[in-house]
């Protein structure tokens, strides 16, 4: 795809101001696309990088590592994640664990969603040709990262609505059962062996 074909589709991108993204690459819409190939080519790691913070407590960093995402998803004129990302290294800068432990999970939900979108144009063309199994495996990981139980019960009706085999028909009905059991843990973990 030429940048003006990147470009065209990426103002039907849900949160993203390309208009303001535009004016921050001085109208040149051959360093918007390269800005908007770079920020989808660190969306998997960064939210992997968040994660791994998070996880071990380390708030400090986080904020510092989000100080680093907001700046790159404001360029591009993605505000609304750039805002999260804000809200995530004040919290982080004045020590504010509630907020983070309240609004991770969205803001990483949020920006796996952002990169998904972005995938379908920065995407190398065998990654764009994902079955629909693994597209609804993949949004209920997501789902899970962020304990959105919601996201994760409507994968599952999303899975079971697929032609499965007796096999992942069993195994939709024990993530079913972690999940009706509050374990995303091992609904996770389940979860992972149907794209491994």
């Amino acid at each position: 795809m030429a940048f003006e074909d990147n470009v065209r589709t990426a103002r039907t991108i849900n949160g993203l101001d390309v208009t303001d993204g535009l004016n921050r690459f001085a109208g040149k819409e051959n360093l918007y696309d390269k800005g908007l190939s770079l920020m989808f080519a660190k969306i998997e790691s960064g939210a992997a990088k968040a994660e791994e913070l998070y996880n071990a407590g380390d708030f400090k960093e986080l904020g510092i590592h989000a100080h680093g995402l907001k700046g790159s998803l404001l360029n591009i004129g993605a505000k609304t994640l750039g805002e999260m990302a804000f809200g995530l290294e004040k919290a982080g800068k004045y020590d504010d664990p509630d907020y983070i432990k309240q609004n991770i999970g969205t803001f990483l939900e949020e920006f796996r969603s952002f990169g998904a979108d972005l995938s379908k144009i920065y995407a190398p063309k065998e990654e764009q040709q994902t079955d629909p199994l693994t597209e609804v495996v993949r949004k209920m990981l997501a789902a899970a990262s962020s304990f959105n139980y919601d996201g994760i019960y409507n994968g599952l009706d999303e899975l079971l609505a697929l032609k499965l085999t007796d096999e992942q028909t069993e195994a939709a009905k024990r993530i079913r059962a972690f999940v009706d059991d509050f374990d995303i843990e091992q609904a996770e973990t389940e979860l992972k062996k149907w794209i491994l």
